[in-house]
């Protein structure tokens, strides 16, 4: 989604809802956070969390707010970024590909 020129924002607009949600799930990845963690520090359960990634629950205003308070940016970026520009790099994503593989399958370290 291109960045917007309007004046309003009418968060009932399914483009908006979209790219918050595609927003949401960058920084997830970004974060290394799980639809549960998510609810959590939301106040929601993963139920919800879920219903609104996929677009059956809309994101309201006092979501944009705590979800800009849990990833660190401002709310209005989750309406209007382009979520490209938040993909992590590759070297990045292997990195902690890397990181969850060896903290799950590493071998145990002999006493």
């Amino acid at each position: 989604m291109a960045v917007s020129t309007k004046t309003t924002v009418d968060l009932d607009d399914a483009a908006y809802q979209e790219n918050i949600s595609r927003m949401v799930r960058l920084l997830m990845v970004r974060d290394g956070l799980e639809q549960r963690e998510l609810g959590e520090r939301m106040g929601i359960n993963q139920t919800n969390v879920s219903a609104r990634l996929r677009g059956q629950n809309p994101w309201t205003l006092k979501d944009l707010v705590r979800l800009g308070a849990i990833f660190d940016v401002h709310p209005v970026v989750l309406l209007l970024a382009d979520p490209k520009d938040f993909r992590p790099s590759l070297t990045e994503a292997l990195s902690r590909a890397e990181t969850v593989f060896n903290s799950v399958y590493a071998p145990p370290v002999a006493a």
